[in-house]
């Protein structure tokens, strides 16, 4: 046989693609090995309580946070390193879907390992990954979205928009912010020569497959007379967040910057504003801007959640069907117990 053929070739192990592979399980194993090393987190407890009555909605999350959470508790249990299990495989295909974007922009080697790097050490990826919680999944679908947009518009490949669509209901039925990269992606191509996908019925037909996706839980709130809407918005009343829109913009520009990396970010660390191909690609930063809103907003979200839920007032009195986080947390003994 050919040493430089084969699946256990030197050529195959020293591959561009082995070693982001071996980058994404350099990330993997971290996360596994430090695991156990915090204690549960409050969120954590929620999930549990919610995957203990499985429903096609929640009133502060779609289901799939709900769904995997019964999964890891179904096939792991319980423990530390069972409820990061999941968490911390999104975050290793995440910085393997990275590397390949750096790639399909151009970059060679270094680039990809570069921009590899970049999430490895993002504290934000870091954060996230470390905890069950609906940011590492929802991080997952935005770049696995926008690596298919990037082979889509690279090969003008309209077919693609039907992976689009799956990728993109999968993301809504764990975290409604989806809605911002689906907007931001119809701007990019308005403004793009991208607008030829507008008349593709690839691109209408992945729209109806993520509308599918996200039927059975627009299903839930209309059935519950829409209580996510309310609860949404006393979130957006400022009592969560108290700050202007202004100032969260000044934190996001802040957040960025503190990454040790992204300050001088490589072309592939993450979707810049610019063209790709012939067609164009609208202008999605995915290493750097998302990262810091999940990182800035929870930050926010710590600092206020006493504000946020005080004791006295039960948050989901609104819908009494709902699993109740200060069961979980009674039983454990933690916060909430009276």
């Amino acid at each position: 046989m050919d040493s430089n053929r084969g699946l256990l070739s030197r050529q195959t192990l020293l591959s561009d693609t082995a070693i982001l592979i071996y980058l994404a399980l350099f990330k993997l194993i971290l996360h596994w090995l430090t695991s156990g090393g915090y204690g549960y987190f409050r969120d954590e407890f929620y999930y549990i309580a919610a995957s203990q009555r499985l429903q096609f909605g929640y009133l502060e999350f779609p289901p799939m946070i709900a769904l995997i959470t019964a999964l890891t508790r179904g096939l792991l249990g319980e423990s530390l390193f069972a409820l990061h299990f999941f968490p911390a495989l999104a975050g290793a295909l995440i910085v393997l879907l990275t590397g390949l974007m750096a790639r399909e922009l151009g970059g060679g080697r270094f680039a990809q390992i570069f921009a590899a790097l970049a999430v490895i050490i993002a504290p934000a990826f870091l954060a996230t990954n470390s905890l069950l919680t609906m940011d590492s999944f929802d991080q997952l679908w935005w770049v696995m979205a926008a690596y298919i947009v990037l082979r889509l518009l690279k090969q003008d490949n309209p077919k693609l928009w039907l992976l689009f669509g799956l990728v993109a209901g999968l993301g809504l039925m764990t975290k409604l912010t989806m809605l911002f990269f689906g907007s931001a992606l119809v701007l990019g191509l308005l403004l793009t020569p991208g607008r030829k996908y507008l008349a593709s019925k690839w691109l209408w037909l992945g729209g109806l497959i993520a509308f599918a996706c996200v039927l059975p839980y627009i299903g839930w709130e209309f059935v519950n007379g829409w209580p996510s809407l309310e609860f949404w918005k006393a979130y957006a009343s400022g009592k969560t967040y108290p700050v202007t829109p202004i100032e969260f913009l000044l934190q996001q520009i802040a957040q960025d910057r503190l990454h040790p990396v992204v300050a001088a970010r490589p072309v592939g660390a993450g979707i810049e504003v610019g063209s790709v191909g012939d067609g164009g690609v609208p202008a999605v930063d995915l290493a750097g801007e998302h990262a810091s809103e999940h990182a800035a907003g929870r930050a926010g979200r710590d600092r206020h959640v006493d504000r946020a839920r005080p004791r006295h007032q039960d948050p989901l009195e609104a819908a009494p069907d709902q699993p109740h986080p200060g069961g979980a947390l009674r039983a454990a003994g933690g916060v909430g117990a009276p």
